[in-house]
């Protein structure tokens, strides 16, 4: 009803009708104007993925209490985030699913975007969260199979929460905490929260600390290297040994000891003698030791002195 007045007759009863997306948008972008202590962060987010255009005013810090208030040319308002995210997710393109695709759907994103409000600090904080929790064991988002307003909002009032990053690495909150990873990995909110500058405290803290994590990680050359000496050695004088057990097949401990093993052994001009080690004679089987020879040959590896077994 709030969003009536903004669209001709013809566009309102398309809308009601759909109950998704609207095809109309304001001429001009509408003011949104929050504060800089609590920025709307699922709302510039939603603005970002439907194509919306706003114009964004900050106000200062000394007004944090304020209500994010969206403000088009005529005057009419939109307060606060919920309502706003309906309005941005109705004006988006169609291809971003904001809102749903049906009627249905979007009454459920509807009723997550009303619950959101208790997720707020307090003695109910982590019943709420393991109740989500719960419900997100089998799904990746609130509701359907893509990302909906309802994620947005949730996401927004769990993250910025202290109480939540005290809490979520406790079982309850697995699922929820795998839900609220996934988004914190997404370059679209990771842009968002870095854009958002608050002196003193910013909204999804822990989302804004893990993407300079990201960056710094990615700034950094990280890499396994055999760029290593064995003190005390010298050419022609090492002998290294693969010493497998048949008693089951090659896995990735076994490939990275008979490489390492490979390499030192060429590297000083020495020997590499693979033996088996007869540690285990019950379970072990002529079809272990000649998978792990083809395996191990399968490696790129060479061996010069071959034992059978060895106690």
């Amino acid at each position: 009803p709030a969003l009536s007045p903004l669209l001709p007759a013809n566009n309102r009863r398309a809308s009601q009708a759909r109950g998704t997306n609207i095809a109309m948008k304001p001429i001009n972008p509408p003011v949104l104007s929050y504060s800089t202590a609590a920025p709307p962060v699922a709302v510039l987010i939603a603005s970002r993925i439907g194509g919306v255009p706003l114009k964004r005013v900050p106000w200062p810090e000394q007004r944090g209490a304020a209500t994010a208030t969206l403000t088009f040319e005529d005057g009419t308002k939109l307060i606060g985030v919920q309502s706003i995210l309906r309005f941005v997710a109705r004006c988006s393109s169609e291809s971003s699913n904001l809102y749903g695709a049906d009627a249905f759907t979007s009454v459920m994103i509807d009723q997550w975007l009303d619950q959101s409000d208790a997720l707020v600090n307090g003695a109910s904080f982590n019943v709420i969260c393991e109740m989500l929790s719960s419900f997100m064991a089998s799904r990746s988002y609130f509701v359907g199979p893509r990302l909906t307003i309802a994620d947005l909002a949730l996401w927004e009032r769990l993250t910025s929460s202290r109480q939540w990053d005290a809490v979520k690495d406790s079982p309850p909150f697995y699922h929820l905490k795998r839900w609220d990873e996934l988004f914190q990995r997404d370059p679209r909110f990771v842009d968002i929260v870095t854009e958002v500058t608050v002196k003193g405290k910013r909204p999804c803290s822990h989302a804004k600390s893990n993407a300079a994590t990201q960056d710094k990680q990615k700034r950094k050359q990280v890499g396994g290297s055999f760029d290593i000496d064995l003190e005390g050695a010298s050419k022609g004088n090492v002998v290294t040994r693969f010493p497998p057990e048949p008693s089951g097949y090659l896995h990735i401990g076994h490939a990275k000891a008979a490489l390492l093993n490979q390499y030192f052994a060429r590297h000083y001009n020495g020997k590499l003698i693979i033996r088996f080690d007869d540690t285990n004679p019950s379970k072990e089987k002529d079809e272990f030791v000649d998978n792990i020879l083809r395996d191990y040959i399968g490696y790129g590896n060479e061996t010069d002195t071959r034992g059978k077994y060895v106690h």
